[in-house]
């Protein structure tokens, strides 16, 4: 990370789908009521559906899920969308069903 060397780290030699494997499950190992996602299924040995279907699970139980993703068919998980450009949304909704 940012080129800082830390003796044992367990991710100095671990594949980049295993860190994002690894990353997401921290993020939702303690439950939290907001989370947010950068590209969460880049890079992840899984299927997509399995990934976006536990973040579609989350949502259902509450907690507000933020995704950021450039892939409409990742988007049709979420309840709600926002297209943003240079910053600012231009758009905000739901899919039509």
């Amino acid at each position: 990370m940012i080129g800082l060397q830390v003796p044992g780290a367990i991710h100095s030699n671990t594949p980049c789908r295993m860190e994002t494997a690894a990353a997401l499950g921290c993020a939702i190992l303690h439950e939290p009521s907001v989370l947010f996602l950068d590209e969460p299924t880049s890079g992840v040995d899984q299927s997509h559906e399995e990934v976006l279907g536990l973040i579609q699970e989350m949502g259902e139980r509450g907690v507000t899920t933020f995704v950021t993703t450039h892939y409409m068919d990742e988007a049709e998980y979420c309840g709600r969308l926002a297209l943003i450009y240079q910053g600012k949304i231009v758009a905000l909704g739901r899919l039509p069903t």
